[in-house]
């Protein structure tokens, strides 16, 4: 081989190992039972010499990562089901410890009217007819918390939801409006006025904005940590978008006043739960 072609190769070489990314194990389990197992994600340097990083997530969730930005958290692969739901219920032994804000929160699953699930039935769709606290109380208990803002605190309510590791999720890294892609598709998601719930997952192209996330447009709205105040009458946000409205209508940024409820209001059949945490 001549030296000319030697050097070609040695350069494709350095090249090569310049554009190493983070390499992400995404698998999916179901339903976010918080039962999952530990799937390993491995973050590679490039040419500069940055020692590998292993975290890891359960694999019912997904490890959204972005080093430039110091973003680091997993997220939910979908909605909280009615079965994960049920686990929870199950595994109680009276009431959990509350903050403050959740003290006269001492029922757990409500039933008002009749308009909300079974929680006796486990069933792959999406738990709702939950308030903030019963959020909260599922995610503590599944190793987990509501989703945040990406400093790693709660967000304020009137903050853009930008801000917010929810929305980071949604949007891909902040790279689309809509967790599929660059334009509104109406029949991607569970929406345009669908009543009732859907299983998780049933709508594959409700996938994004990473790969292994599910329906974060559509089914139900999901509780973040972002309140008002401590006092329990505060509203606190959702994000998503439920069954009701467009595509077009429910972006990853949607913000407005009806993104705001009752933190003890359980009689809403458009809220349910998805969780985050830290990696390992």
């Amino acid at each position: 081989m001549s030296s000319r072609s030697l050097l070609s190769a040695s350069g494709l070489a350095l090249l090569a190992a310049s554009c190493l990314v983070e390499v992400r194990d995404l698998r999916v389990g179901s339903g976010g039972s918080g039962e999952g197992g530990e799937a390993p994600v491995t973050t590679v340097g490039g040419a500069g010499g940055t020692s590998p990083v292993t975290a890891s997530c359960p694999d019912d969730m997904v490890h959204v990562v972005d080093a430039d930005r110091g973003v680091d958290f997993c997220i939910d692969a979908t909605e909280v089901t009615q079965a994960s739901y049920l686990k929870f219920l199950a595994a109680l032994n009276g009431t959990p410890s509350q903050p403050t804000a959740c003290a006269s929160n001492t029922e757990l699953t409500h039933t008002p009217d009749g308009t909300c699930p079974d929680f006796a039935t486990a069933s792959d769709l999406p738990v709702y007819c939950v308030d903030w606290c019963d959020a909260r109380a599922y995610c503590e208990w599944a190793g987990r918390r509501l989703c945040r803002g990406l400093d790693g605190e709660a967000l304020g309510f009137d903050e853009g939801p930008v801000a917010g590791e929810w929305h980071f999720a949604c949007s891909g890294g902040l790279s689309k409006p809509y967790p599929y892609g660059d334009s509104p598709d109406p029949s991607a998601c569970h929406i345009d006025g669908m009543i009732d719930k859907a299983p998780v997952m049933s709508f594959p192209k409700c996938e994004g904005g990473y790969p292994g996330i599910f329906d974060m447009q559509g089914n139900v709205h999901e509780w973040v940590d972002a309140c008002e105040s401590d006092a329990p009458t505060a509203r606190c946000r959702v994000r998503g978008g439920g069954t009701y409205g467009s595509a077009t209508q429910w972006a990853c940024n949607r913000v407005e006043d009806q993104m705001g409820v009752d933190r003890l209001d359980p009689d809403n059949r458009t809220v349910g739960i998805r969780c985050c945490r830290d990696p390992d």
